[in-house]
C-alpha cells in the first residue's frame, strides 16, 4: 500500500504554494509569544520542569477551560490528554481500539491520512458518502445495523477534505445511532475555532453519548504547523492506557511551548488571535469565491464553506487536475497536496484550495495560473 505523499512535483523555490488548509503564521501574536517564552526559560530548571513530566498540567488546565467555553464540552482535566498534534492523538486512539480484521466506517472520501492509518492498523474500511449535510446517515443507519463496526471515524465541522459542515439534523441522528448500536467513536475536531457565521452546533462529544466519543483535536490550526500540541478528551481509564502507549514514540512533550501556550490561553491572547484571524481568513474566502465565480466558474463546482481554511474545489471530469497541476507547477503555481485527483481518489478530479495562508495578491496570481493552464491545455 502506498504511503501519503504530499506533492505532485518538486517545488520551485519561487512558486506560490497552494496548501490544503494552513494557517497564515505571520499573524501570530509573536510579541506576546516571545515575552512568554522568555518568562518560561527563565523559570525552567533542568532538575525540574524539564526532567520529569509528560506533560504540562498548567496547559491542561488551561486548554481544558479553553475547549470547555468554546466547545460545550463538561470535562474535567483528568479526561484531557496532551499530545504532539492531532495526529498522534489520532493515532494513540485507534490503536488502543482497532485490531486487525476490526470494522471502521469513514466518509467518502475521507482525511487521508486517517485512512491509511486505519489500513496500516489492518481494518476493514467501509465508506459512507458525504453530500452537503455531511455524512449520509441513513445509509450509516443501515450498515451499523447489519455489521459488527468497531469504530466511526467523523470530521462533523469543517469536514476533510470537503469543508461541509454536518446538520443538526444528522448530527442528532448520529447521537441516536450511537446510543442504539454503541460504536467507539473518533471525532475530529479539525478547523473548528474558525467560524465566519455564527454557527450554535456544537461538538458531538458536548451531547449525550455515554462515554463512546473521543474528541481530538490540535492547536497547529490556530498557531501553525511549528506548534505541535494536540489533545484528546476520554474516559480516564483510557488515557491511562494512552500514555502507557505514547511512551514508546515519545516520552515528553514540548515543555516550554505547552507553558507559553498556557500563558497565551489564560491572558486571552488566544481567543483575540482566533477573533483576529476570524475576520482575516473570512475576507480571504470571500475573494477567492469571487474570483473562482469570475474565472473558473464555466470549469469547476464547489461550496462556500461557512468557515475553515480551505475551499473543496471539484473539476469537470473533461479538465484533468494532474495536467492542470503539472502546467500550473512549471509556471510558478505548486498544488502542494495530490491526494484527490490522483491515486484512489484519481476519480474526484479535486483538491483543497488552503486560501488562510495567501494574501490577496497571491490569490490572483493563483487563480490566473490555474485559469491559463486550462486556456493552455483545453483551448476552444
Amino acid at each position: 500500500m502506498a504511503i501519503v505523499q504530499f506533492s505532485l512535483a518538486p517545488e520551485a523555490n519561487n512558486n506560490i504554494i497552494i496548501n490544503d488548509g494552513a494557517p497564515d503564521t505571520t499573524l501570530l501574536p509573536y510579541r506576546s509569544l516571545t515575552k512568554e517564552y522568555r518568562k518560561v526559560l527563565d523559570r525552567v530548571t533542568v532538575n525540574t520542569d524539564l526532567d520529569s513530566k509528560i506533560e504540562s498540567p498548567n496547559l491542561r488546565a488551561s486548554l481544558r477551560d479553553f475547549l470547555n467555553q468554546t466547545r460545550g464540552i463538561d470535562f474535567g482535566i483528568e479526561n484531557l490528554f496532551l499530545t504532539r498534534g492531532g495526529q498522534m492523538a489520532l493515532y494513540l486512539a485507534a490503536a488502543l481500539i482497532l485490531k486487525p480484521g476490526d470494522q471502521v466506517v469513514v466518509t467518502a472520501p475521507c482525511y487521508i491520512a486517517a485512512e491509511t492509518l486505519f489500513e496500516k492498523l489492518g481494518c476493514q474500511i467501509i465508506r459512507i458518502p458525504v453530500d452537503q449535510y455531511g455524512m449520509q446517515t441513513d445509509i450509516l443507519a443501515d450498515v451499523l445495523e447489519n455489521n459488527d463496526v468497531k469504530l466511526l471515524y467523523i470530521i462533523p465541522h469543517h469536514h476533510h477534505p470537503t469543508t461541509v459542515t454536518m446538520s443538526k439534523e444528522r448530527r442528532e441522528h448520529i447521537l441516536e445511532l450511537i446510543a442504539r448500536y454503541g460504536p467507539a467513536v473518533i471525532e475530529d475536531d479539525y478547523d473548528y475555532d474558525f467560524q465566519f457565521n455564527y454557527d450554535p452546533y456544537l461538538p458531538l462529544a458536548s451531547g449525550e453519548h455515554g462515554g463512546n466519543v473521543i474528541y481530538i483535536g490540535s492547536l497547529t490550526k490556530v498557531l501553525g504547523t511549528p506548534f505541535r500540541i494536540g489533545y484528546m478528551i476520554a474516559s480516564k481509564n483510557f488515557l491511562e492506557a494512552a500514555a502507557k502507549l505514547r511512551v514508546l514514540i515519545d516520552i515528553r512533550g514540548d515543555m516550554i511551548s505547552e507553558k507559553a501556550v498556557a500563558a497565551m490561553i489564560d491572558s486571552g491572547d488566544l481567543v483575540r488571535h482566533i477573533q483576529k484571524t476570524n475576520k482575516v481568513y473570512a475576507k480571504r474566502c470571500d475573494l477567492l469565491c469571487t474570483l473562482l465565480d469570475k474565472e473558473l466558474k464555466e470549469y469547476i463546482h464547489y461550496q462556500k464553506p461557512s468557515g475553515g481554511l480551505a475551499i473543496w474545489i471539484t473539476f469537470k471530469q473533461e479538465y484533468e487536475l494532474p495536467k492542470i497541476a503539472r502546467y500550473a507547477q512549471d509556471h510558478g503555481l505548486s498544488i502542494k497536496s495530490n491526494f484527490y485527483f490522483t491515486g484512489r481518489y484519481a476519480h474526484l478530479n479535486a483538491f483543497r484550495f488552503g486560501f488562510a495562508s495567501m494574501n490577496e495578491a497571491k490569490l490572483k496570481t493563483a487563480v490566473n495560473v490555474l485559469k491559463q493552464a486550462i486556456v493552455h491545455l483545453y483551448p476552444q
